[in-house]
């Protein structure tokens, strides 16, 4: 048995138009993407949504010669790939689910929006997956609620537009205690920077 060609080959003959080449890429590399995807909230639709989208940024980067040398594993490459698309995907997709919530966020340039979009991330894995992929095929992809029903196997558009509601009021409470509790602990901060100041004045 032949040993596996080295990444370096592998990318050279992507460059060359070596479409088995492409495939072994395409078939060995695909765990880990999926994987990681799924890990950090996706479904496997949006897991082999964006392996796909993946393969094609490799591929477009060898023809074009941007990507002609690896300074580390094909793996690691294909890593972040796949991490960048899918933080993409998830600051899209999590402004879009929770624009009719009313959820506003100050912004933040030193961070550049990333714990706002941690913070809604969290939100949703803490709802059930149905309703996550009810939210994300009418929000994200905009796909018709009978559309959606198809895919998520409900009787009609109708019972898709009210299993969304639902899904939408478990997010409004959620979004809702975490405001509470986020003003329970201001106004304890509060409490305690006012005392802490009356107790440096009296000494």
């Amino acid at each position: 048995m032949e040993p596996p060609p080295s990444d370096q080959v592998l990318i050279e003959r992507i460059g060359q138009g070596d479409v088995p080449a492409l495939e072994w890429v395409y078939q060995t590399q695909r765990g880990r993407v999926v994987n990681y995807v799924l890990r950090h909230g996706g479904t496997p639709e949006d897991a082999q949504d964006v392996y796909q989208e993946v393969m094609l940024a490799l591929y477009a980067n060898v023809v074009a010669g941007r990507l002609t040398h690896l300074v580390g594993k094909l793996s690691t490459y294909l890593y972040r790939l796949a991490e960048n698309q899918w933080l993409s995907r998830v600051r899209v997709r999590n402004r879009l689910i929770f624009q009719p919530l009313d959820v506003d966020f100050p912004q933040d340039e030193a961070t550049d929006g990333t714990w706002q979009d941690a913070f809604l991330s969290r939100l949703l894995t803490q709802i059930d997956s149905r309703c996550r992929r009810i939210l994300s095929l009418y929000y994200f992809e905009r796909l018709s609620m009978r559309e959606v029903a198809k895919r998520v196997d409900l009787p009609d558009g109708e019972s898709a537009r009210k299993r969304k509601c639902d899904c939408l009021a478990k997010l409004r409470k959620l979004v809702n205690g975490y405001r509470q509790l986020g003003d329970e602990f201001g106004d304890l901060l509060e409490t305690t920077t006012t005392q802490t100041d009356s107790f440096s004045s009296d000494r």
